[in-house]
């Protein structure tokens, strides 16, 4: 197996799938994760120089080796992130293997297209929070107001459908009701289906 070598000055053009719709979010977030596999499987072994130096820097440290050789642990970490990075550009880029029409619409094989080249994640989770908070407190509307939505909504399937759902409901019970007599016949005053009135 030929040896493979860190590229320190590569350039990474794509960011991981921007949040959008939830099924999209699916599919984009299975296909990254094998794509993360796929670059950790090159990524150990582009950076084989920095493990092997950490590997002799610790053969011989034994239960000290997490302080003793923490500068060749932070190198061998840093290198496996970057070449993690740039295997995952790359493949993200290989327009020739990854035909499906939500993933071209956001990468091509120069970098991120689209709405996606335009994306900008919050940066922090005080961010996230705070714009929580003032869409609860302006925009989001109080329960009485939902449940005024909800009825509205109801009324105009209700107009789509043509028909009333309570008079179609009334419809319904009055077809399936209990026969007496045939209750008393049966000897069962729970329901059955024998003795529906259908």
């Amino acid at each position: 197996m030929p040896k493979l070598n860190p590229e320190p000055d590569y350039i990474i053009k794509t960011r991981p799938p921007m949040w959008d719709d939830w099924r999209l979010n699916i599919f984009r977030g299975v296909k990254e994760n094998r794509l993360k596999l796929e670059a950790n499987k090159i990524a150990r072994r582009k950076c084989w120089e920095t493990g092997q130096a950490l590997e002799e820097c610790s053969s011989d440290r034994g239960m000290f080796k997490a302080w003793t050789c923490k500068k060749q642990f932070d190198d061998f970490l840093t290198c496996c992130y970057h070449e993690q990075q740039v295997e995952l550009d790359k493949l993200r880029r290989d327009t020739k293997k990854h035909t499906e029409w939500w993933w071209l619409n956001i990468y091509d094989e120069h970098g991120e297209v689209g709405l996606q080249a335009h994306w900008k994640p919050e940066e922090s989770l005080k961010d996230m929070w705070i714009k929580n908070i003032l869409y609860n407190w302006i925009f989001k509307p109080t329960e009485s107001q939902q449940f005024e939505q909800r009825q509205e909504r109801l009324e105009e399937l209700r107009k789509k459908q043509g028909v009333d759902i309570d008079i179609f409901k009334d419809e319904f019970n009055l077809d399936f009701h209990i026969d007496a007599e045939k209750a008393q016949e049966y000897g069962n005053f729970q329901l059955d289906k024998k003795i529906y009135n259908v």
